[in-house]
Order: C-alpha cells, then structure tokens, then sequence
C-alpha cells in the first residue's frame, strides 16, 4: 500500500538523517519505533478492511 510504503520511506530517511548527524541514536530510536508500530497499524487496519463488508466507493458496482 502507498501508506505503508511511505512509511517505510521514513524509516530510511530516517537512517540518513542519523548517518548525517542531523539526529541522535535516541531520536533515530524513537522515529524507528514510532514508524514500525505505524506500519503495524496499518497492516492491521487493511486487514479490517479486507474483511469488511464495506468495500467503499471504489468497489461499488454501477448498475446501467
């Protein structure tokens, strides 16, 4: 998913910041714990969705 991707896309900025040494191993802990408990999130919530009968707009089939 585009959520998930991005968030992954954090996580390795992220790891530049750090090399970089704009940021501390703290703070490069806290976005990498933050980040991977969001992308756990997610996960969950699109298996929600998977199992949902709500299907959304986007699923709903137009009848002529």
């Amino acid at each position: 998913s585009i959520a998930k991707g991005s968030c992954g896309e954090t996580r390795s900025q992220a790891y530049r910041a750090f090399d970089y040494k704009y940021i501390n191993n703290d703070e490069l802990q806290e976005l990498l714990d933050r980040t991977i408990n969001l992308s756990k999130g997610i996960s969950g919530f699109i298996s929600y969705l998977k199992k949902s009968s709500y299907k959304g707009q986007k699923f709903i089939k137009c009848e002529p």
